[in-house]
């Protein structure tokens, strides 16, 4: 009897072990998912090439809030102090958002509170965007209000 007793404790223990570990890693695989701090890598163009040096752009998720910044395509890499008026408004070529988001299924949608153009920022508008992530990889595109390209981005944290 003490036999089974001790077998028996050694196998709960074993399956309390089990379950927990499991457990672990299914909070660390939701802790891979979405939230994250992103930079871009590559992006589709209008043509259907792929861009591998896009400008510079970082996508932060974190539980319910997001970031979004990214640099314009044909800003010039002269001191805003050294620029012509032509330079510094093409200096200005970016854009930046921030907000909350839902998740449902495969997309995300925005609601903006802080944007470089205002009309982003109304609570009347918001963004819908199909995404996919793999591990460290995102991909992301605009669905609604207008249809995007495919974006990949890397996860940095």
């Amino acid at each position: 009897m003490r036999g089974f007793r001790v077998s028996s404790l050694v196998v709960g223990s074993l399956l309390i072990l089990t379950v927990s570990i499991i457990s672990l890693s299914a909070q660390e695989r939701s802790k891979k998912g979405l939230e994250g701090v992103w930079s871009v890598v590559e992006r589709d163009t209008a043509d259907g090439k792929k861009d591998t040096s896009p400008p510079p752009s970082v996508r932060i998720f974190t539980a319910r809030h997001f970031s979004w910044n990214t640099a314009g395509i044909n800003r010039p890499e002269v001191p805003f102090e050294k620029a012509t008026d032509a330079q510094k408004a093409a200096l200005w070529q970016f854009g930046a958002q921030t907000g909350t988001y839902e998740v449902t299924g495969t997309e995300i949608v925005t609601h903006a509170s802080i944007a470089k153009d205002p009309a982003i920022a109304k609570p009347s508008y918001s963004a819908t965007y199909e995404v996919k992530v793999d591990s460290d990889v995102l991909m992301i595109r605009r669905t609604k209000p207008t249809v995007g390209a495919w974006t990949k981005y890397r996860r940095l944290e």
